[in-house]
């Protein structure tokens, strides 16, 4: 049976996370729950990342232990469940305060993969579908990300 690469979730993370940073950057709670469409995609790739660590959790990557990674699947269920009873105010406050930890903390555990053959496969291949729906900027953040790693 063949083993199944874990290493493209890290992928979709910290894609999601970009998408995240660059959506709100400079906006007011405000403006974040009056454009329907700022905030909804901000759950969506909340619940991406979600779905990714459950997925990573599965492999060796994550400590099990540490709740971090738990209370991150449990906000997703929250927020794929919970639809209408979720505070906005919690969602910006995350996006605010948390999300640029948790891309430091992903890249930290990225850095330490000894093996990284997958790893890297997942962001050039990413890059590849990113650069062919035209959305650079992504694609540019990978490309860093792999050179750090290298």
């Amino acid at each position: 049976m063949p083993k199944k690469h874990y290493e493209i979730f890290f992928v979709s993370t910290l894609s999601s996370i970009n998408k995240i940073k660059k959506s709100t950057k400079d906006v007011s709670f405000g403006q974040f729950v009056e454009d329907h469409n700022l905030f909804d995609g901000t759950l969506r790739r909340l619940q991406v990342i979600g779905d990714s660590i459950k997925n990573l959790l599965l492999s060796d990557f994550l400590q099990k232990e540490d709740p971090t990674w738990r209370d991150i699947v449990d906000f997703r269920n929250l927020v794929v469940h919970e639809y209408f009873s979720i505070d906005p105010e919690i969602i910006f406050r995350v996006v605010s305060t948390k999300i640029e930890d948790l891309e430091k903390n992903i890249l930290a555990i990225m850095k330490q993969i000894p093996d990284k053959t997958y790893l890297l496969y997942a962001l050039r291949d990413s890059r590849k579908v990113l650069k062919k729906m035209k959305r650079y900027d992504g694609a540019a953040y990978l490309e860093d990300i792999e050179r750090d790693l290298i």
